[in-house]
């Protein structure tokens, strides 16, 4: 998967991330500069696009952590100050919280804390599908926000045909206005149509 993968915002998205790559793991990079938050709907690649540029960052998978909010606790954001003093072993360390908005309130407050000294050689990057002003306080001003819009239906539709050429344009079109903008909805569905398209051939290609 590359940056060219995604379609809409979400590739223009993908795109400058990964040519902020260079000033990512340069020494001077502020800590602001590496602290992003990644808000909106459900099936637009937030996550996906998090783990692709974390995996661009480290020279080993091991340098990522990934995580859901509920999972982020006071005592595992403790871990990660202690661990920071420390020169990674994998070039960078990336730090990866879907859901973000779903820790507790004691972990925000200690994630907050967490952010403002973010240790060198550091991404953090959370992901969630409230808008930002939804989002506790301790999480609105600390973050670089990108914003991921609804891919449009017309986009989706063409990206559909493209990659699943038997769907024809009447199918990939209706799939793609009732995926409401979610690309992963849409994938979702028109693979179970391709999928049973070469099921109800199976048949006669046994009889050939």
């Amino acid at each position: 998967m590359t940056p060219q993968s995604f379609i809409g915002k979400s590739g223009k998205i993908a795109t400058l991330l990964f040519n902020q790559i260079p000033k990512l793991t340069a020494p001077g990079c502020s800590i602001m500069d590496r602290r992003y938050l990644f808000t909106g709907k459900p099936g637009l690649g937030k996550s996906a696009i998090a783990d692709l540029l974390a995996r661009a960052l480290v020279t080993h998978e091991l340098g990522i952590e990934s995580l859901n909010g509920q999972s982020c606790s006071v005592d595992r954001i403790r871990e990660w100050q202690l661990h920071g003093r420390f020169h990674p072993m994998f070039g960078m360390r990336v730090q990866i919280v879907d859901e973000i908005d779903a820790a507790s309130t004691a972990a925000h407050n200690e994630l907050r804390s967490y952010l403002d000294k973010l240790p060198l050689k550091t991404v953090f990057i959370g992901t969630t599908n409230r808008t930002v002003e939804e989002l506790p306080e301790q999480l609105q001003s600390r973050f670089k926000i990108l914003y991921f819009d609804p891919i449009p239906l017309e986009v989706i539709a063409d990206w559909l045909q493209a990659k699943f050429p038997r769907l024809g344009a009447a199918m990939a079109g209706s799939i793609a206005i009732q995926s409401n903008g979610n690309v992963r909805a849409a994938e979702t569905v028109a693979m179970s149509v391709a999928d049973n398209w070469v099921e109800s051939l199976a048949p006669e290609v046994a009889c050939v």
